[in-house]
C-alpha cells in the first residue's frame, strides 16, 4: 500500500488529480478483499479499471465508460474511438482512459512485453481525437505478479521493490502505483494458483503502470 511515483512533473495539476484517485484504488482494492476475502483483481482488465473508478466515485468524479471519441490515423479519419472510460477530474481537467492488462513475475526483470503494451497503449491513445477541445489521455496498464509460494512472503516484498526500482527506470512509464494484498488474503488456499505442472503461485500484488500522451 502507499507506493506512488510519477516521473514528470509537467502536468502538476493533473497528477495531484491521479495521485488521489489511486489512493482511493487502493482502498478500494483493500475493503474488497477484507470483505470478500477473495483477491478480487485475477479477471480482466476491466474489472482492474472498475476498482479505479470505485477511486473516482468516492471522489465525487464523474465517469462515462466506452466514450465514442473520433479516431485518427497517420492524418486520416478511420471512424470512431471508444476509449474504456472519460473521467472528469476537475472543473477544468478531464482525461480519457484506455487500459490494459497483463502477467508478470516478481523474481524476473520486466519483459518486453510490459513494453510492447504500453507502446499499444500510447497508440492507440495518439490516434484518440476530439474535435472541439483538447483532452488529456491516459493508459493504465496493470500489471499481475506472479511469484512461487517456496520462497515465502519476506522475500516476495524485497523482489518487489527490486522490481519496481527497475520499473522506474523505463522511459515508457510516466507514473506507478503499487498494491499489495493484505497477507492473510494472499496466503488463503483458495487464492493459490497451481499450473498444469503443479506448481504454485501467489498473487501478492498489482502495479499500474500509467502512461499519458
Amino acid at each position: 500500500m502507499e507506493t506512488f511515483w510519477i516521473r514528470s512533473k509537467r502536468r502538476p495539476i493533473l497528477m495531484k488529480y491521479i495521485n488521489r484517485i489511486l489512493v482511493q484504488w487502493q482502498l478500494g482494492l483493500r475493503e474488497f478483499q477484507l470483505k470478500t476475502y477473495e483477491l478480487g483483481y485475477d479477471t480482466t482488465e476491466k474489472a482492474n479499471f472498475g476498482f479505479f473508478l470505485w477511486g473516482c466515485a468516492r471522489l465525487k468524479m464523474p465517469f462515462i465508460l466506452e466514450f465514442t471519441m473520433g479516431r485518427k490515423f497517420r492524418g486520416k479519419n478511420i471512424g470512431r474511438g471508444r476509449p474504456d472510460g472519460r473521467i472528469l477530474i476537475s472543473e477544468n481537467a478531464e482525461a480519457v482512459f484506455e487500459a490494459k492488462r497483463i502477467y508478470d513475475r516478481i523474481d524476473t526483470p520486466p519483459r518486453r512485453q510490459i513494453i510492447e503494451r504500453v507502446g499499444l497503449l500510447e497508440k492507440e491513445l495518439k490516434s484518440l481525437k476530439w474535435w472541439h477541445k483538447k483532452v488529456n489521455r491516459i493508459g493504465l496498464c496493470f500489471v499481475i505478479l506472479e511469484r512461487t509460494k517456496k520462497k515465502g512472503l519476506k522475500e516476495l516484498d524485497k523482489s518487489l521493490s527490486m522490481y519496481i526500482n527497475l520499473l522506474k527506470t523505463y522511459s515508457c512509464v510516466d507514473f506507478l502505483s503499487v498494491y499489495q494484498s493484505p497477507k492473510e488474503i494472499v496466503t488463503k488456499p483458495y487464492n493459490i494458483y497451481k499450473d498444469k505442472r503443479n506448481r504454485e503461485f501467489i498473487y501478492p500484488a498489482v502495479v499500474l503502470i500509467g502512461k499519458y500522451v
